[in-house]
């Protein structure tokens, strides 16, 4: 009892502050934090892991797809590992690693979308994001993870479909797979580079574990929609207006690239689709058609006149009569021959030796390609100049 009597005045000198009296965590009310809903649009982002093959680093990706909101993930061919090869059914299930590793997000990784390629994959894309860990087509576009994500925000808002595409472990991305992409995102790091060249860091300045690199562009995309405080639209697009997904821009780049082989001037008749000439010609061409389609951004609206444009050069072609090449050779040879008895040279003497070939071909370069006249805008190569000067040096005389 007489320790309780000298406690008292302790007490009530410190009545007056009752927060002494209470533990330190009940002093306020409690700070309660709430994860923050994931705006719709974020289901417009696509994460595709193109032939990975590590089963944790499968599992870990499906959790941080879950983790930031992403709930489109994609598979483009796994690896064996990260398989069970065991199974009956098809298509076969993730290995027990890899659904350890998702942890909650295990439904999504058993879920998840398979693909056989990762053209297949991003064919419904608007934007495809291709991750690399260097920049081997300097033609593209080089982003780092926070302007991919301001970018790939700004696509999903409007109702686009996003694709990030991710690469294996061991090789990244093939070329062919980051020809689908819009552009290039690398996540650069510490690495130091040494006098040599080598690189002190973990396979070089842009590596990155798979699983690491899926968390930073993910962070960023989630960090880059709540940013935008842009609402998921009201109703969708009209359906012109909508943007040209990975699969149509494939189709328009097809039908661009085989109108511009069709015009080919007085192109030989042994000169086949299949041989290597026409094949690597086609490649190069089909490669820079690309890149201006996808650099475009463009919606369906806007690619109808290309559309329109090829399949009528296409079908103009398809009419002409039997030994006719294309509808460009005949009024080609007549403004050729034209340029080349005005300034004063035999077609038939000039092929008799290379010196006088190229006379020829310079005089039909000045005429038909730097002139006012429509063939002074077909860009016609040396090789169709060329052509052209021995189809007329084999012209029966009038």
């Amino acid at each position: 009892m007489l320790a309780c009597a000298r406690l008292l005045p302790a007490l009530r000198l410190r009545a007056g502050n009752a927060s002494c009296l209470r533990p330190r965590c009940q002093s306020a009310s409690p700070l309660v934090l709430s994860a923050p809903q994931p705006p719709s649009f974020l289901h417009n982002i696509s994460i595709c892991l193109v032939e990975p093959q590590g089963p944790a680093n499968v599992g870990a990706v499906a959790r941080l797809c879950q983790n930031f909101g992403l709930s489109d993930l994609r598979v483009v061919s796994p690896g064996t590992f990260v398989l069970d090869t065991g199974a009956q059914h098809h298509p076969q299930p993730f290995v027990a690693e890899a659904l350890s590793y998702a942890v909650s997000a295990r439904p999504l990784l058993e879920g998840c979308a398979r693909y056989e390629s990762a053209a297949a994959a991003v064919a419904d894309a608007t934007l495809v994001l291709a991750t690399s860990a260097r920049a081997r087509d300097h033609s593209m576009r080089l982003l780092t993870p926070r302007q991919a994500a301001a970018e790939a925000a700004a696509v999903a808002a409007a109702g686009g479909r996003v694709a990030v595409l991710f690469g294996s472990e061991r090789t990244g991305l093939a070329n062919a797979d980051l020809e689908l992409a819009h552009a290039l995102v690398a996540v650069p790091t510490a690495s130091v580079l040494t006098e040599a060249g080598g690189n002190q860091g973990a396979g070089g300045r842009y590596s990155l574990n798979l699983s690491h690199a899926v968390s930073i562009l993910a962070y960023e995309l989630f960090q880059a929609v709540e940013a935008a405080h842009l609402p998921p639209l009201s109703s969708p697009l009209e359906e012109d207006e909508a943007m040209l997904d990975t699969g149509a821009r494939a189709r328009l780049v097809a039908d661009l690239s085989a109108a511009v082989r069709s015009l080919e001037v007085l192109a030989p008749l042994d000169e086949t689709p299949a041989s290597p000439g026409a094949v690597e010609q086609a490649a190069h061409e089909a490669k820079a058609l690309a890149r201006a389609v996808s650099g475009a951004m463009m919606s369906k609206r806007g690619a109808k006149p290309l559309f329109a444009l090829a399949r009528r050069v296409l079908a103009l072609q398809a009419m002409q009569p039997p030994g006719v090449m294309n509808v460009l050779d005949a009024p080609l040879m007549i403004a050729a021959a034209n340029a080349l008895e005005a300034a004063g040279v035999d077609a038939g003497a000039a092929v008799q030796s290379k010196a006088g070939t190229d006379v020829a071909v310079g005089v039909l370069k000045e005429a038909l390609r730097g002139g006012n006249g429509m063939e002074g805008h077909l860009n016609l190569s040396r090789r169709e100049l060329t052509r052209l000067v021995h189809a007329l040096a084999s012209k029966p005389q009038s």
